[in-house]
């Protein structure tokens, strides 16, 4: 597996995952195509200021994504973070694929070296992601409210720390 970072021709891969009301059931529900094609740019946008990192998942024997995974600054409780999440598409469900694009993000993020944790916050009820980031090694700092996309979640909130 690999990770390569997403293009502007990516839009269509941002689509499949978050207008389908399916993926974004945990999320608050879909957005609109006009909502995407902003939030795509916008990760293009903090990408080119080197404020987020966002890849393809791609299997090493082909070009088709799987998924896609990224993290990228923020701040909680006072202190500069990463911040990290992930979509993979359901015919690429369970065989691992986030558990093992996550190691890989996290080793690009700890050779960065200029920020020292990174968090992740799944919803409470996204009994998936929340395995995820124990397979990872994160540990769970406890639950709180989210914002996302405007819309309230409650969200377990698991950090990670990139110094070891």
């Amino acid at each position: 597996m690999r990770l390569e970072p997403i293009a502007a021709n990516d839009l269509w891969l941002t689509e499949a995952f978050e207008a389908d009301p399916e993926m974004m059931v945990h999320f608050g529900g879909p957005r609109t195509k006009e909502q995407i094609a902003e939030v795509h740019q916008r990760r293009l946008d903090l990408m080119a200021r080197g404020e987020a990192h966002m890849f393809k998942i791609l299997p090493d024997d082909s070009d088709e994504p799987m998924g896609s995974i990224g993290f990228w600054e923020t701040e909680h409780h006072g202190a500069k973070v990463y911040e990290m999440g992930w979509f993979v598409r359901r015919e690429f469900q369970g065989r691992g694929i986030a558990t093992a694009a996550g190691k890989l993000a996290i080793d690009k993020a700890r050779a960065l070296s200029n920020l020292t944790a990174m968090h992740a916050f799944p919803a409470i009820s996204n009994e998936a992601s929340n395995a995820i980031c124990r397979k990872l090694g994160f540990q769970l700092e406890g639950a709180m409210d989210f914002e996302f996309a405007g819309r309230p979640l409650r969200c377990n909130d698991w950090r990670v720390d990139l110094r070891g």
